[in-house]
This record gives C-alpha cells, sequence and structure tokens, in this order.
C-alpha cells in the first residue's frame, strides 16, 4: 500500500506541476486586477486542462494521505486522524473553488466574448475566500503531518522537516499577504512519496 501512496502522492505533485506551468496563464497567477476573463476568453481550453490538473493534483493529494497515513497506529492516531480531517475539509474547500474556475470563470468567458460582468467579481471572492478558508486548513494539516512524521518516525525525518519548513513559509505568505499559493501545499506531497520509496 505504501507504494501506491507513493505513487498517487507523486503523481498529485506532477499535476500540480503542470497545471501551474502553462505560460498562457502567467498573468493570472503572477498580479493581481488583471482582466482574468479576457486571458480565459483567449486561452479556454487551456484554463480548464488547467483547472482540471490542479482538481487532479487536490483529490490525489488527499487519497495518497489517507493511504499512507491513514494506518497509523497507537500514540500517533489522534494525530494523524484529525490531520486527514482537516485535510479532507481543505481539499473540498479548494474543490469548490476549482468547480467555480471550471464552472462558471469558463462558461462567463465563452458566453460573454471575454467581458466581465457586474456580479462576477462578488462570486469571485467568494471562491477566494473559499480558498483562505482552505489555505488555513490545509496549513494546520502540514503542522500535523509534519510532527507526526518526526515525533512516530513515519517517514524519513528530512521528510518531517520539509514539511514543518513548507508550514513556516505557507503560514508567513499567509500573514503577509492574507494568501498562500496552493502551490506550497500540493508540492509538499511529493517529499511524502519519495521518502516513503526510500
Amino acid at each position: 500500500m505504501t507504494i501506491v501512496a507513493a505513487i498517487i502522492l507523486l503523481a498529485s505533485a506532477a499535476a500540480l506541476i503542470v497545471g501551474a506551468s502553462l505560460p498562457q496563464l502567467y498573468p493570472i497567477w503572477m498580479a493581481r486586477e488583471v482582466d482574468t476573463i479576457g486571458i480565459v476568453h483567449d486561452n479556454l481550453r487551456v484554463w480548464q486542462v488547467d483547472t482540471a490538473f490542479f482538481l487532479v493534483s487536490a483529490v490525489g493529494a488527499a487519497v495518497g494521505a489517507c493511504l499512507l497515513f491513514g494506518g497509523v497506529g497507537g500514540e500517533g492516531t489522534a494525530l494523524a486522524l484529525t490531520s486527514l480531517i482537516l485535510l479532507g475539509i481543505g481539499t473540498t474547500l479548494w474543490c469548490v473553488n476549482l468547480a467555480f474556475r471550471f464552472s462558471t470563470t469558463a462558461a462567463v468567458a465563452r458566453d460573454l466574448g471575454g467581458a466581465t460582468p457586474q456580479w462576477y467579481p462578488y462570486l469571485v471572492r467568494l471562491s477566494v475566500a473559499l480558498w483562505h478558508v482552505a489555505a488555513i486548513f490545509l496549513g494546520l494539516v502540514l503542522i500535523g503531518l509534519g510532527v507526526l512524521i518526526l515525533v512516530f518516525d513515519l517517514l524519513d525525518a528530512w521528510s518531517g522537516w520539509v514539511t514543518l519548513g513548507v508550514a513556516a513559509v505557507h503560514w508567513g505568505i499567509l500573514a503577509a499577504t492574507r494568501d498562500a499559493p496552493p502551490l506550497f501545499f500540493y508540492l509538499t506531497p511529493a517529499a511524502w512519496g519519495i521518502a516513503a520509496l526510500t
């Protein structure tokens, strides 16, 4: 089961890298207050493929983590279970945000020819708020799983330290900017996957 979990975790990180690497969407990822609808209108298929990769990454990370950490017994059970429940909540919120991108953003861009309707920014704020709440849950997951790895020696210690390091960066960015790119959380499963294979 460990090998299956590792493969799923590595595949989820790879899906994230592909999704984050599509150059047509860099203006959206690298700046605020850009004409998102216009860019999506001009790159509709790329937007949908990108969102699909992010969905695969999110679900894969959750499934892989459940397979890898779900069987923890003894004194580590409570921390593992709490971390996985928080992961489920955070992943669900992130997937709702992604579903909005895949459905509403794509439909507005396609059907309105790239024009942004007045109501759209309000829905975007709701979608972004869902991500911000997800980022809080996922930041707690990083702390929980990092401690779990180190205290209960589940994987090589370096992967626990990497997880806690990513948690520190995640929380620092969240505190400084009131946002945290999903990239930080969803690349961390690669460390767990590599450690599980060694």
